[in-house]
């Protein structure tokens, strides 16, 4: 694999992985607004984080599964 190719994977990498995280991000906001929680607070910002945790340990967790 040539370095330029090397360097156009790394970048569509790292843009997939931005545009997951955002989504999660957003998906996660809108679960604690279900839940109560006021945007803005840190009760809201404490929720929405460990949503995203949880979305990464169940990620980890089935990668784990697959190998």
């Amino acid at each position: 694999m040539t370095k330029i190719t090397s360097f156009f994977l790394i970048i569509f990498v790292v843009l997939a992985s931005a545009g997951c995280m955002e989504h999660r991000i957003k998906r996660n906001k809108h679960k604690c607004e279900k839940y109560g929680f006021e945007p803005g607070t840190e009760a809201f910002a404490k929720c929405v984080q460990h949503g995203v945790m949880a979305d990464e340990r169940r990620m980890d967790r089935a990668f784990e599964d697959d190998y």
